[in-house]
């Protein structure tokens, strides 16, 4: 009696102890049953959402209001069941009569790992995602196998603010340039202005430098307060109103090269900017505190010419060699080169 006794408290012992833990392992290893949301009526087993690349190869995943938050419900598309029967605990089995169709990859839903938790995501080949995600959004998911995409529509309130704000902004734009247009249709003002200190001369217009040689031509230019910078007063005088002051239309010939005659002198202190685009030189034409300025095109002429009186010093230097004359002609080269050539060194 007394072993019996104590047989039946080791056996109570035993059940207490290991109880717990036996019925913990067979709830774990048993998968609990789902339907997923999207089809109803395909079974399937929750599984958590790290797994699925392993666990549900050549299946479909989705959510399930049988599974917990971080499990997704993995179901074979082609197994269904009349009555579903969501509190069952024994693990549903796969195996169907009907093979699967083999010319269709099966769609296999996913959440983006990143961005707004949409549950319509597909998970797409990496090399095909130009083709079949055109116009979607793209992001990793735990849904997808390691070498696919999550391909997602974003939500319609995302796309509502992004088409807002261009309106916006041209709204904001078109006040703002509103005062810019008013200065485009202003006319040109022609400025009188008098010479240097003579009050007495009110005939002068304001004009730029690069265009005095067109609009100033037989008048006289002078500096003045009452011309912008880079401007010069023309005006009209019967002679010469004093220094500082020239006749525009006064042609001249640099010394360096007698044969242009299209040069026009200018003040030595105001060449920089109203020969800026031109050559110059001393002229004996002009004053003393001016420099002959004259086009770049007059130069080049004038270098034309040089080489026929040069051609025509080296025939007459042959010439005149064959004639026992050598050393005249050769000094009259000698002075034409000297001559001209130093217009070279100016251009």
């Amino acid at each position: 009696m007394d072993n019996l006794l104590t047989q039946t408290v080791i056996f109570a012992v035993g059940v207490i102890i290991l109880g717990p833990f036996g019925s913990s392992a067979a709830q774990e290893s048993a998968p609990r049953a789902c339907f997923p949301s999207i089809s109803p009526d395909n079974p399937g087993y929750c599984i958590l959402r790290n797994h699925v690349s392993r666990k549900c190869r050549g299946l479909l995943s989705s959510f399930s209001t049988d599974c917990l938050g971080k499990e997704v419900c993995c179901f074979d598309p082609a197994v269904t069941v009349a009555t579903p029967e969501p509190t069952t605990t024994a693990p549903v089995t796969t195996t169907d009569s009907t093979p699967p169709p083999t010319t269709e990859v099966p769609v296999r839903y996913c959440v983006p790992d990143s961005g707004p938790p949409v549950p319509d995501g597909v998970c797409r080949a990496k090399s095909d995602i130009a083709a079949a995600c055109l116009g979607l959004a793209l992001s990793t998911s735990q849904n997808c196998l390691h070498e696919e995409v999550c391909c997602y529509n974003p939500p319609a309130t995302t796309t509502t603010t992004t088409t807002e704000r261009p309106t916006e902004r041209r709204t904001t734009t078109t006040t703002t340039e509103a005062p810019t247009n008013p200065p485009t249709t202003l006319p040109t003002v022609v400025r009188t202005c008098r010479p240097g200190s003579y009050a007495a001369i009110t005939n002068g217009v304001c004009t730029s430098s690069k265009l005095i040689f067109q609009q100033c031509k037989g008048k006289q230019i002078s500096p003045s307060v009452d011309c912008l910078r880079k401007e010069y007063c023309c005006f009209y005088a019967d002679s010469p109103v004093g220094a500082g002051f020239y006749q525009a239309g006064l042609s001249c010939s640099p010394d360096s090269n007698p044969m242009i005659g299209s040069g026009t002198c200018v003040d030595s202190y105001r060449s920089g900017d109203m020969c800026e685009t031109m050559l110059w030189g001393r002229s004996r034409n002009c004053d003393r505190n001016q420099v002959c300025c004259y086009p770049v095109a007059a130069a080049g002429l004038a270098t034309t010419r040089r080489k026929l009186v040069l051609t025509t010093a080296t025939t007459s230097t042959d010439a005149t060699a064959s004639n026992g004359g050598g050393s005249t002609t050769a000094s009259t080269l000698a002075q034409l080169v000297y001559t001209v050539y130093p217009l070279s060194f100016t251009q």
